[in-house]
């Protein structure tokens, strides 16, 4: 049986790694050198992820594309989505948008028509349910993540983290509001948190594992961003999650069961509550192995390649539904053509119309 080859480029590698070993009988063609580089340090290219030089037409079934909304606003990450959407023709397109309608002082109607414009007519998916009512179209998969990934150890180290994408400039960087990112920094002057990617770094996937894995205390701020993995990844390795409410996370958290939820924008009540987890690591540690049973509970790796399986036999299934039912409409016609008058005789009609119908079912149950 034929391999499915999926085209694409690099954008976030942990995302992209969770879709590619999720399908190891599928093959995955990333093209090289266009703006974003996957990053081994944050996971190992898979085995099945094969990078080429450019996009050769009729050689592969699907492209998964990615987007968020800054490039709608000039910026270079939009390069590779433009230019291989430009490229790609013959082939069905997934564009998986990373973000929310929210960037600087856009407003969000604006942003939303923008990028209706810039994912045109193919499917959008984005990564919360929220994110997915925001924008007002497309489809919404909540990422999935192997538990055998993230194994907490039995002591943890006292600490609070958090893996906030860093910025130096709150001001010029348009993200401030999208993370939260003044409500971090005034918490963070009360209370000693360490940032993973700015004041924590790791040379390699098993190193961040490692760290994640001995740390008691996560605290996510962000408001905007949609279904952040890293939060995930931490109630994976038992951490205590003290976290936002926002996309969708009132839904998994019992405040105090499980994890925590805070407000997002009173300093004083996550300083308070991260105090008391740090003066009491026993039922911080208890609350964070709650937390990882409700993560592994939701999200299944296994549920996520249920979804996006779906998702890509639907894509291919009604790709090959239309091809093949133009294709056996263009011969029933000439057939037809053949018989003099049939053309216009509206049995004749009936009898193509019931044919195609029949047809289209007959593929859509393979």
């Amino acid at each position: 049986m034929k391999k499915i080859k999926i085209f694409g480029h690099a954008w976030h590698t942990a995302h992209q790694h969770a879709i590619i070993t999720a399908f190891p009988e599928y093959n995955f063609y990333y093209i090289k050198n266009v703006i974003k580089r996957w990053s081994e340090q944050a996971r190992p290219i898979p085995k099945n992820l094969f990078f080429v030089d450019h996009y050769e037409p009729g050689e592969y079934d699907l492209a998964i594309l990615h987007v968020d909304q800054q490039c709608l606003y000039g910026d270079k990450k939009g390069i590779p989505y433009k230019m291989l959407d430009g490229i790609i023709k013959d082939i069905p397109k997934i564009v998986i948008n990373h973000g929310t309608p929210h960037f600087q002082d856009k407003d969000p109607e604006e942003l939303k028509e923008e990028m209706r414009k810039l994912i045109g007519d193919n499917l959008m998916i984005v990564n919360s349910k929220q994110a997915w009512k925001e924008w007002g179209f497309g489809k919404y998969i909540i990422h999935g993540i192997s538990a055998v990934d993230f194994k907490p150890v039995i002591k943890k180290e006292n600490r609070i983290i958090t893996s906030l994408s860093p910025s130096n400039d709150l001001k010029r960087d348009g993200w401030a509001a999208y993370y939260n990112r003044y409500f971090f920094r005034d918490v963070k002057e009360k209370i000693d948190i360490l940032h993973i990617g700015q004041e924590k770094k790791f040379n390699c996937y098993k190193e961040y594992r490692s760290y994640l894995a001995k740390s008691l205390i996560y605290f996510n701020p962000t408001k905007e961003s949609p279904m952040p993995r890293s939060r995930t990844e931490a109630m994976l390795a038992g951490c205590v999650v003290v976290s936002t409410p926002y996309h969708d996370w009132d839904e998994y958290i019992v405040n105090g069961k499980n994890g925590f939820l805070i407000s997002g924008d009173d300093v004083d009540e996550a300083v308070e509550l991260l105090k008391w987890l740090q003066r009491n690591p026993v039922k911080a540690a208890k609350i964070g192995a709650e937390g990882r049973k409700t993560a592994m509970y939701h999200f299944d790796p296994m549920r996520f390649r249920k979804d996006w399986q779906e998702l890509i036999k639907k894509t291919l299934g009604n790709e090959i539904v239309g091809r093949e039912t133009k294709e056996l409409k263009k011969q029933i016609e000439d057939l037809v053509y053949l018989i003099p008058g049939a053309h216009e005789n509206r049995h004749w009609k009936a009898i193509l119309k019931r044919t195609l119908e029949e047809f289209s079912k007959r593929i859509n149950n393979i």
